[in-house]
């Protein structure tokens, strides 16, 4: 990776392609995490905007710091042999289970669309991340560079068109709606769904820390990508708040949303949904493999396409079901991730002080 060729906007884009997938985009996860919660959801997705820009900081300022080429690196530096082995072995589970998501996100989009089996979304979204996978850290930077820019484009439209179409009230941002038995509590609710998310975003953000020197990019990077995830994620929940009765029971919400406004605007989303997917399969699959196996090594290729195919056959658990059990789960594993963040950059300081 070059990086006198990269750009605070290219960070950005990577940092939003990890999170914004099929949970994101889809708005099954903003229902779940926010939406549910009433008004209270909107302070939740205050409190995680100024979280994506913080620890996107520190986490990239750690990796340059301490030359960082995986997020094991961040882990060892904070917090030591054993806590930091136990660390990877769950992060390191947690991103395959993303690529599983990603995979079952897939099929559950081309099912609910095409009313075909999810089996043939889910082959589609292995091929492609696994062929993104093998291009290398490169690869992965441009092709979110080039998507994300289009993939923002529209979830903001697609959200504006819904909110004028479906007008929301005081009374509709009142109703307080069954949540998860795993998360009872807008706050933290919010805390579980910016360290899951986190846990995708650090595979990526570390190694670009790893090899850039300017500060000013990380700081331009993370607050241009905190930004506008926040923005995003308001647009998504406003989107929900007004029909949430109906989308409750639907595996893509957004997509539902869609199509009451238009046939066109419905199809574009189903392109917009894909590409979501996708980006954060790749995220994900590129840690996974870069903390197992160097993606450099001459090995790396036949793991990928290995591993790839063992995510596509555990897959089909359903969408829906991995958002509501495995997310909380993986962002009660990422407060810990937090933690550790936390520890070592005030470690690195007292370090730099000295």
């Amino acid at each position: 990776m070059n990086s006198k060729r990269i750009s605070s906007y290219e960070i950005a884009y990577t940092y939003i392609g990890a999170v914004i997938g099929a949970g994101f985009a889809s708005g099954q996860e903003i229902f779940q995490f926010f939406t549910v919660f009433g008004v209270k959801g909107l302070f939740g997705i205050a409190l995680s905007t100024i979280l994506y820009i913080f620890f996107g900081y520190i986490i990239m300022d750690l990796g340059s710091e301490i030359h960082g080429s995986s997020y094991i690196d961040i882990l060892r530096f904070s917090s030591g042999k054993y806590f930091s082995t136990f660390m990877d072995m769950m992060i390191t589970f947690f991103l395959f289970m993303s690529v599983i998501s990603m995979f079952a996100g897939a099929g559950a989009l081309f099912e609910q669309q095409f009313s075909i089996s999810t089996l043939w979304g889910s082959i589609l979204m292995s091929f492609i991340t696994t062929v993104t996978i093998l291009s290398g850290m490169n690869g992965i930077i441009h092709s979110m560079s080039a998507l994300v820019p289009f993939l923002l484009f529209f979830i903001v439209a697609t959200s504006t068109l819904s909110i004028l179409s479906f007008p929301i009230s005081l009374s509709d941002l009142n109703l307080y709606h069954n949540p998860s038995n795993l998360i009872r509590n807008w706050l933290l609710s919010t805390v579980l769904y910016f360290s899951y998310n986190i846990v995708i975003a650090i595979s990526v953000l570390v190694p670009i820390g790893g090899k850039i020197k300017n500060k000013n990019l990380f700081i331009k990077g993370s607050i241009l990508g905190g930004l506008t995830l926040g923005i995003c994620c308001l647009l998504i929940n406003f989107s929900l708040i007004r029909i949430a009765k109906q989308v409750s029971t639907i595996e893509i919400p957004m997509l539902y949303i869609a199509g009451k406004i238009s046939p066109l605007i419905q199809f574009v989303y189903i392109c917009i949904l894909f590409i979501s997917i996708y980006t954060t399969a790749v995220g994900s699959a590129f840690g996974f493999i870069n903390r197992i196996l160097n993606i450099t090594n001459k090995y790396s290729k036949l793991f990928t396409i290995g591993m790839m195919l063992i995510a596509f056959l555990f897959s089909n658990v359903g969408f829906s079901n991995l958002v509501k059990y495995v997310y909380p789960i993986e962002g009660y594993i990422g407060i810990l991730l937090l933690i550790c963040l936390l520890k070592g950059k005030i470690k690195l300081t007292v370090k730099q002080k000295r």
